[in-house]
């Protein structure tokens, strides 16, 4: 059995003036009332920062050994150089040591890793793809500004380390981070080939579960969906908070609508979608909405998804939460199964059984859609995010990406430029 241990890690800090007050904030990790270090950086060439220091080496826990993941809290970024962004520069690299060797680097990006603190707000956890992942904490008021205060998480689960240094150079003349507290999360014993860590589900994802045909992913959000319902309350509650579950319901259903249409149904399906908003305000109770809401989502994707689907397999379930965090990177099924301690034939032959599709398949739909996801919702150009999605040439990834979509990456650039802007 797994023992996960969660401890601080020290450093000097040069940021007494600054400090953070974690105490409204509930989370297993450890957090802790602290001022911050602050790395060198500045938007002009006489700003004050350009002064501080642009590495800082930081002391792991000698009891620490098979690290799998690392945390650091802090502002990530201030003045962020929008030429890295561009030619996708990184801005920062961290890098962890045991006696002067180097066991690992991650590389961070403006807009991947980090962005201007002041101005970009994160809802929910940003997977990036190379094993990172990012989140706003909380927020800290500095300077006469308001700035966001974020998690940036290292995953190390394929390859769990025990390192005594972990450094964090700043390569960027004006991005400047600031570090309140690091963390390293270990275990004394083996790992457990069926642990299956948190779910880290984005409702708003629910098209891409089902155009991908994730039963796993898309069978947790509805479950999340029904618990959110359930919460509001019993038979005594009002009509806003009805009106709250049906709303829930009803935008739930559009997504699923939605994808839908995307996969080729027929524009009816919109008068499905008024005749289901009828029927939802006409239940008066939590327990009708919750039957109704089951029943509707039960007739629209039971053709959907792979009859022999096999949902909750640890091993599947293992597979897919490591391709999450690593789609970016160079993987295929022997890779896979070595990871999963399998032989190549037999995870060919349970991811496809589970799946209903190949592994190279699924992973080659899961980075179109997170390109998909960046082309609307991100600055990146087009270049970019073929890369750090992991595709080696922009003539691949457009071949792909209209094939999936039925509409070239540059026209939905553009339509979602306009669509901001409107």
């Amino acid at each position: 059995m797994e023992f996960n241990h969660i401890v601080p890690a020290e450093f000097t800090k040069n940021l007494v003036e600054l400090k953070w007050n974690p105490s409204s904030i509930k989370s297993n990790i450890p957090f802790r009332k602290t001022e911050g270090w602050q790395s060198h950086g500045g938007n002009y060439n006489n700003h004050l920062c350009k002064t501080n220091p642009k590495s800082l080496v930081i002391d792991i826990d000698s009891n620490a050994t098979r690290i799998k993941r690392i945390y650091l809290v802090g502002i990530f970024a201030l003045w962020p150089n929008l030429d890295e962004s561009k030619h996708l520069l990184p801005g920062a690299v961290i890098s962890g040591t045991k006696n002067k060797v180097d066991l690992f680097q991650i590389e961070l990006f403006h807009h991947i890793h980090y962005v201007d603190s002041t101005l970009y707000p994160i809802n929910g956890v940003r997977i990036n793809g190379d094993g990172t992942s990012l989140e706003q904490l909380d927020t800290v008021y500095w300077h006469m500004h308001q700035h966001r205060l974020d998690l940036l998480t290292i995953d190390l689960l394929d390859h769990p380390v025990e390192i005594d240094k972990l450094s964090f150079i700043v390569l960027s003349q004006s991005t400047s981070f600031i570090l309140f507290d690091v963390f390293t999360e270990f275990d004394h014993s083996s790992r457990c080939p069926f642990h299956s860590p948190e779910n880290n589900l984005v409702l708003s994802e629910v098209s891409s579960y089902i155009r991908l045909g994730d039963k796993i992913k898309f069978d947790l959000c509805v479950s999340e969906l029904l618990k959110g319902i359930q919460k509001i309350g019993g038979s005594d509650i009002d009509t806003q908070l009805l009106d709250e579950a049906k709303g829930s319901a009803l935008t739930f259903i559009a997504l699923i609508n939605s994808a839908l249409l995307e996969l080729g149904a027929p524009r009816s399906i919109h008068r499905n979608q008024l005749e289901i908003a009828r029927q939802l305000d006409n239940l008066n109770q939590i327990s009708d909405i919750i039957q109704y809401t089951q029943k509707i989502i039960e007739q629209l994707t039971k053709h959907l998804f792979h009859k022999n689907y096999l949902t909750g397999d640890p091993i599947i379930d293992k597979c897919l939460k490591y391709l999450e965090r690593m789609y970016s990177q160079d993987l295929d099924d022997d890779k896979m199964a070595s990871y999963l301690d399998l032989s190549t034939s037999h995870f060919r032959f349970l991811f496809k059984k589970a799946i209903g599709k190949p592994f190279g398949q699924y992973l080659n739909a899961y980075r179109l859609e997170k390109a998909r996801s960046l082309i609307i919702n991100s600055n990146l150009s087009i270049s970019d995010i073929c890369s750090i999605t992991g595709y080696s040439t922009m003539g691949n990834f457009c071949r792909a990406f209209k094939q999936r979509f039925q509409v070239p990456a540059t026209t939905l650039r553009e339509k979602s430029e306009i669509n901001r802007l409107s």
